[in-house]
């Protein structure tokens, strides 16, 4: 492997990556690794809670709770076709030997705590109705930006600190040129980027009525998410190569990448039981 360097074009930074020699090619792969450095792998979850529970007046209840919470994955191994692709590391399963994926392969001090609220209740109303609410705040995953460049691949037209529009790479046959068939770089420090935060409220109200000895009628009403919050769940977060790619929505400070995905809109829900 031999190290060459490209601009990061989100800061302007200097990235080291590395192009296989073109007569490694085909070789088959040596020194299956089964028994991996605990320290080069792993997931570590940590996490504080804490709770409430109480009754109300007319057989309310409610109850709610915060909790504290971070993921800090390390996969350090270069070996993911093998022992499979953390979030943290964020490279294609089927890499092995490659010393590209060592680039924030770990977030050992990179990922916060991050604070999740959840409450929920029941209250009993006046004639025989009853109210329900359930409410949530949750942080969501962080975002990753990764760069999958070609031979070809040119520098986006907005980028910082680096010749727009012109070529990652000297063309094939020159001193530089990239050999691999593509190249993977993930541009943003983990930790630094997340998606916006999940809150939705849900409200519910209902009625039993009862029309003989052995048949009730239970009437409700649901409204799921009440302020129709649209957090973005799922965005490409996948940098361009081609010529006139903008990295303006990437850059930082900017919104994201292209939303795939965002919470369902309010949503009005009738239902009657009848228990007999």
């Amino acid at each position: 492997w031999s190290p060459i360097s490209i601009i990061n074009p989100l800061d302007g930074s200097t990235i080291t990556a590395y192009n296989l020699d073109k007569t490694k090619f085909g070789l088959p792969a040596q020194n299956y690794q089964t028994n991996v450095d605990p320290k080069l792998f792993g997931n570590v979850y940590t996490g504080y809670e804490v709770g409430f529970s109480t009754r109300l007046p007319h057989r309310g209840m409610l109850f709610g709770g915060m909790t504290i919470e971070r993921y800090t994955d390390v996969n350090c191994t270069q070996q993911t076709a093998l022992f499979g692709n953390t979030s943290g590391s964020n490279f294609p399963a089927g890499t092995l030997n490659d010393p590209n994926s060592l680039r924030f392969c770990d977030e050992s001090g990179m990922i916060p705590f991050r604070p999740e609220f959840k409450l929920a209740g029941n209250f009993p109303l006046w004639k025989g109705f009853e109210a329900s609410l359930t409410w949530q705040n949750d942080p969501e995953f962080q975002k990753y930006v990764n760069w999958t460049l070609t031979a070809n691949s040119v520098y986006p037209i907005d980028c910082v600190g680096c010749p727009a529009g012109q070529r990652v790479f000297p063309a094939a046959g020159q001193p530089g040129a990239l050999t691999n068939s593509s190249l993977f770089v993930p541009l943003a420090v983990p930790g630094s980027r997340f998606y916006d935060r999940l809150n939705q409220l849900d409200l519910g109200f209902k009625r039993t009525f009862k029309i003989r000895e052995n048949l009730r009628v239970q009437a409700q009403l649901d409204v799921f998410n009440v302020t129709n919050s649209n957090t973005v769940l799922v965005e490409v977060q996948t940098l361009g190569t081609t010529a006139g790619t903008s990295i303006k929505s990437l850059a930082n400070g900017g919104p994201g990448g292209l939303p795939t995905q965002i919470l369902q809109p309010r949503l009005l829900r009738l239902a009657v039981q009848f228990h007999f």
